[in-house]
């Protein structure tokens, strides 16, 4: 019922994309769950269907993403990302969805690179020195780089979190 409604609510009002997001979203989890491939069709289809949304709305962009990604399509979806960003480099949410979409792939360096503009975009930001610091951590064990990343957010905003990564990182029984 509640799909049928939102179907309702699409042919009623093409041009409000809540009833979109909520019927992709309600899709894409009976998918997760059963593994249905019509679901995943049905959501692809419904993708294309609010594409005039993908340049102005956040929220679809990342459904959308969800849905490429659910089906395979992790190229496409890096590809939308990375064309909701260049119009729109200030949104954190597409960007943090991006940095995700590059590592799903393997792509670490391209990762390093969206959290680095991250950095140039917002420099007063200790977020996105953070990020970049946890790359360089949990992706391939860098203590290095990623202490200096940290000790950068730390001279941002201190914080015990930033205190304690720090203290973490440059833990090692090496030389």
């Amino acid at each position: 019922k509640y799909r049928a409604l939102l179907s309702k609510a699409i042919k009623l009002d093409s041009a409000n994309r809540t009833p979109y997001l909520e019927l992709c979203n309600s899709l894409l989890s009976e998918f997760s769950l059963t593994q249905n491939k019509d679901m995943l069709e049905e959501a692809l289809d419904l993708i294309d269907q609010g594409e005039a949304f993908t340049e102005t709305s956040e929220d679809f962009v990342i459904v959308q993403t969800n849905v490429f990604q659910a089906d395979g399509q992790l190229r496409r979806a890096i590809e939308s990302l990375n064309t909701f960003l260049t119009k729109k480099p200030s949104s954190v949410r597409v960007r943090e969805r991006l940095i995700e979409a590059h590592l799903d792939a393997d792509d670490f360096e391209k990762a390093v690179a969206v959290t680095s503009e991250g950095v140039l975009q917002n420099p007063t930001s200790a977020v996105w020195h953070q990020k970049l610091g946890d790359l360089y951590h949990r992706a391939i064990d860098d203590r290095a780089k990623a202490a200096q990343c940290y000790l950068d957010a730390l001279a941002l905003e201190p914080s015990i979190q930033l205190v304690y990564r720090l203290d973490t990182v440059t833990k090692t029984d090496q030389i």
